[in-house]
This record gives C-alpha cells, sequence and structure tokens, in this order.
C-alpha cells in the first residue's frame, strides 16, 4: 500500500528552488513533478492527471491562489494543498479558491505536516 501511494503523481508548483529541493529531497519516496512559476505549474497540469497538487501562493509570475481557481475550474477533485510564508492568509480563504488545505512554510514542523497532509490525502483518494 505504501509504494502504492508513494508512485502517486504530485504536481509541485514553487519558485523558491531552495523550498522547492529540499521538499523533493526530504520526500523522495515521492513521485514529484516540479515547476517554478504559474505558466510551467498550468502546462503541467494540463499535460498529465495529479493525485495531489502541492501549491505555492506567491509565484514569481503571478498567484499561486488564481492558478488554483483556474485549475478548479477543470478539475474540481484533484486534492489542492496550498503553501504560504503569509501568516495572514486564511484556510477559508484556500478554500474559498478550491484548496482543501493551507500549510504554513514558517512553522517548524513544516515538512512533517506537510508529509502528514500527503498521505491524509493521498489515502482519501483511494
Amino acid at each position: 500500500m505504501a509504494l502504492a501511494l508513494q508512485a502517486r503523481p504530485i504536481l509541485f508548483v514553487e519558485d523558491n528552488d531552495e523550498i522547492r529541493k529540499t521538499i523533493v529531497t526530504f520526500l523522495a519516496d515521492y513521485q514529484f513533478t516540479e515547476a517554478a512559476t504559474v505558466a510551467e505549474g498550468w502546462d503541467q497540469f494540463r499535460s498529465r492527471k495529479f493525485a495531489l497538487i502541492l501549491l505555492d501562493v506567491g509565484l514569481s509570475d503571478g498567484s499561486g491562489l488564481h492558478l488554483c481557481k483556474r485549475m478548479r475550474s477543470i478539475d474540481p477533485a484533484t486534492p489542492i494543498i496550498v503553501l504560504s510564508s503569509n501568516l495572514g492568509l486564511t484556510q477559508e480563504e484556500v478554500e474559498e479558491v478550491g484548496a482543501q488545505l493551507i500549510i504554513k512554510k514558517v512553522c517548524p514542523s513544516f515538512i512533517t505536516a506537510l508529509k502528514s497532509a500527503i498521505e491524509r490525502f493521498s489515502i482519501s483518494d483511494s
């Protein structure tokens, strides 16, 4: 079962190379497709089906929240987890654009919380 969950593709849209590489390294058991911009994220999203989407809010070429809304307009089912350093962004705000969860990147247990969320949403989609 664990191998099946880990083999499911995750789209990870994050413009900070260091954060993206750190997460991909620490969560190396998962199959990530990486994108650094809204444009790349949209192209990857349109090119294949993902089991889960991890989406940064502040991207270099636009808003991850706008991208989330756009994704939702054609795919209402794939779980989306929003990642943000913005302490003022609320769970309600991310739910309004169609995401299931927000995880704050400034939290000391950020990677642990992210891994738990990936496992939770992967299992709930089985």
